[in-house]
């Protein structure tokens, strides 16, 4: 008698809870439809600005999520057409998260900013286009460039060239290119993103540092303590040079100029609380790295840039040296806020410059 007067009851509270889900659902869709002019239904979140094919990991074309857009070739930022314009001097900006934007405002990631800086010289001269991906490695936009873009004829390839990849458990490889994935992601709750980011907003940083050095504590306590690298790995280090050489020879093969820029992080000497909250962000994606790792890594892949740089001939735009390490000028441990692609766009535009005025073919345009 009790479980026949007990199954109306749980049945009832079981459509109450689906209903107040469906209406959270629909009540972040509409959200989503309100503030960003997204679809109602099917998906809509992160996952939907990237795509894996023949062409290896790249921006989805036509994908569209909150204030990120790609063109219908996947590029950052507005339509193009493929075939150049005469006269004009093409510029591919490349490079990972930081060169496709996180914390900038739009039209303000620092490819949109050389852009601006070159039309201020030069109006109508140069065309920029952004053609990052967050996540791509250095073999990967080799991959991507000699597979997709060398067709869009660019005169000048721009890398600001990240070495975190090389202290990930697997480093990249040239062999690995490629790996298909369905051409849409798969289905998920809205709701779930929203409160996701929610909590993150809620939470004091204090308690998200220390949850996730629990976390990494739980799984460094698994290994012995050599595991985690003290300095930056020889080996690695030697890796990340000889795949940036392969990205020179690779890129001057189509005859077109480079700029390299050397990548900058926000962590100061002082090591303030928000160096701490970024420090242990950064860590927990470079879990085998410690802290000196970190650091001296970047500075070790500036080295590497630079001696590459004297030893090939190719411009490097020295922008580490040139930002203050201030939350004005960082979002986070390494991306950067509209100030700070400001100054890195600058140091790329000067590199420009001075490798467009000393090309025969670029000054004859």
């Amino acid at each position: 008698m009790m479980i026949k007067r007990l199954i109306p009851k749980f049945f009832f509270w079981l459509g109450i809870a689906i209903l107040a889900l469906a209406v959270l659902e629909t009540t972040a869709r509409l959200d989503d439809l309100i503030t960003w002019k997204a679809p109602f239904f099917g998906n809509y979140n992160n996952d939907m600005l990237s795509v894996s094919d023949q062409y290896g990991w790249h921006n989805r074309p036509g994908a569209k999520y909150q204030k990120w857009e790609i063109n219908r070739f996947g590029f950052r930022g507005p339509e193009i057409t493929r075939e150049k314009a005469d006269g004009v001097i093409r510029v591919i900006c490349l490079g990972a998260s930081e060169t496709f934007g996180l914390f900038e405002s739009p039209g303000l990631d620092y490819p949109s900013q050389i852009q601006t800086m070159l039309d201020e010289q030069y109006p109508g001269r140069f065309q920029v286009l952004n053609a990052s991906c967050p996540g791509m490695s250095p073999p990967r936009i080799v991959y991507y460039f000699n597979t997709w873009l060398k067709q869009f004829e660019p005169d000048i390839v721009t890398y600001y060239a990240a070495a975190d990849f090389y202290l990930n458990i697997m480093p990249p490889s040239k062999d690995i290119i490629t790996q298909e994935q369905p051409s849409q992601p798969p289905f998920t709750f809205r709701l779930a993103d929203k409160l996701r980011i929610a909590t993150k907003g809620f939470l004091p940083r204090a308690w998200q540092i220390a949850y996730k050095k629990y976390s990494m504590k739980r799984i460094l306590d698994g290994h012995p303590a050599d595991w985690v690298w003290s300095s930056p790995p020889p080996d690695r280090i030697a890796l990340f040079r000889e795949h940036m050489i392969y990205f020179i020879d690779q890129i001057r093969a189509n005859r077109t100029g480079i700029v390299l820029a050397t990548k900058a992080n926000s962590i100061s000497v002082a090591m303030t609380s928000w160096d701490d909250y970024n420090m242990t962000n950064w860590r927990y994606f470079h879990i085998r790295a410690s802290e000196k790792c970190l650091l001296e890594t970047d500075l070790a892949a500036a080295d590497v840039l630079r001696g590459l740089g004297a030893e090939m001939g190719v411009p490097v735009a020295d922008v580490a040296p040139l930002l203050p390490k201030s939350p004005e000028y960082f979002g986070d441990s390494g991306h950067l806020t509209n100030k700070g692609a400001a100054i890195v766009a600058r140091a790329i535009t000067e590199k420009i410059l001075e490798l467009a005025a000393g090309d025969p073919r670029l000054i004859a345009r």
